[in-house]
């Protein structure tokens, strides 16, 4: 069976949470880019998370200053964009433009940005429609309740 390939977009607190877990179970999926505001990092055949981390942590980087989300998104090989960039209320970008153009590829979207989905949700719904892909939004509400793991 063919593993879920993911590419991440925002590698502050949640980002790298997220790719952590990634790396640390077994969940059948691969992280092949990964973005923050300063740098990215593609390997289409699977990224080394530990080696990542360790470059953000030690140069505040994710990997070089020339590959930026927008690259990430139109060359990476991913079946889903994982958008966790900041969130601004006012305009939705630049995660609009981000979540815009993976559904225009036909890649599904998970988000935890309220501004895209509070600004366009219907747009962008009907755009993911059209392209045969999903986006996906539960993490934008509810940021404050505590979650308890069952």
């Amino acid at each position: 069976m063919d593993r879920l390939k993911i590419a991440i977009l925002g590698f502050g607190s949640v980002g790298k949470g997220l790719a952590k877990i990634i790396a640390d179970k077994n969940l059948g999926i691969i992280i092949t880019a990964i973005a923050d505001s300063k740098s990215g990092i593609i390997d289409n055949k699977g990224l080394n998370v530990a080696k990542v981390l360790r470059a953000k942590k030690k140069t505040g980087m994710c990997g070089e200053s020339t590959i930026t989300p927008q690259t990430i998104i139109e060359t990476a090989e991913y079946d889903v964009l994982v958008e966790v960039t900041p969130t601004n209320a006012i305009t939705g970008q630049p995660a609009l433009d981000y979540i815009r153009a993976a559904l225009s590829r036909g890649k599904s979207v998970v988000t935890s940005n309220k501004g895209p989905i509070a600004l366009e949700f219907r747009s962008l719904q009907k755009m993911a429609e059209d392209n045969g892909c999903l986006l996906k939004y539960e993490a934008t509400v509810c940021g404050a309740i505590p979650i308890i793991h069952a």
